[in-house]
């Protein structure tokens, strides 16, 4: 029927749009016993009643307060190869990392070691910062003196303050050479204090 147009009757829409939330199979069967209909096909049906917009009163989701068919089958086995490939309590996936285990983030370039089970990973370099200095401050970030994203030594990484972090950025010197680090972070500080004067000025 691909490329034929197919008409019904005004008594058939009728019918249809009646009959529009039985299952689609059951739908079709008794529409072609009652109009002896042998032309037209599910699917057919099934493009007709969206065409309509007459809904099924079915959205697929599972309602509220309905039970499930396996509610209480503990164990249930739907037979073939599913006992042998079922998952198995205290089996590790061939995905699974231990801790310690470290990735480099694809994003920027930072390397992440894993600290706990299941799934908790942190930034290295905060890790490794924390073991020697304890918790970095609130408002502060962490700066690699070398550049390197991925060289996490408690010597590479310099204390800053956000807004230190965020005045070099704007000048540009984010990738100041290692040797010049402190001349940059001073330069930030100078930077700072001045606009901070200005604006005490303007109040």
């Amino acid at each position: 029927m691909k490329g034929v147009w197919i008409k019904y009757t005004e008594q058939e829409l009728a019918w249809v749009k009646t009959h529009c939330t039985l299952p689609i199979s059951e739908l079709h069967q008794q529409f072609c016993e009652t109009f002896s209909r042998t032309d037209v096909e599910a699917k057919n049906l099934a493009a007709l009643r969206k065409r309509k917009g007459w809904l099924t009163g079915r959205t697929g989701c599972f309602e509220k307060g309905n039970r499930s068919w396996n509610a209480g089958m503990k164990g249930y086995n739907p037979g073939g190869r599913s006992v042998e490939t079922r998952f198995k309590k205290g089996n590790m996936p061939k995905t699974h990392k231990p801790v310690g285990s470290e990735r480099i983030d694809r994003k920027d370039g930072y390397v992440m070691v894993k600290t706990a089970e299941p799934r908790t990973w942190r930034l290295k370099h905060i890790v490794e910062w924390e073991k020697v200095h304890g918790k970095v401050p609130k408002g502060h970030k962490l700066w690699f003196i070398d550049n390197d994203r991925t060289n996490c030594d408690p010597s590479n990484l310099k204390l800053v303050t956000e807004a230190e972090n965020a005045v070099v950025n704007i000048m540009g010197l984010g990738k100041a050479h290692p040797e010049a680090k402190d001349t940059v972070q001073l330069l930030a500080q100078i930077k700072i204090a001045s606009t901070k004067r200005k604006n005490e000025k303007l109040v």
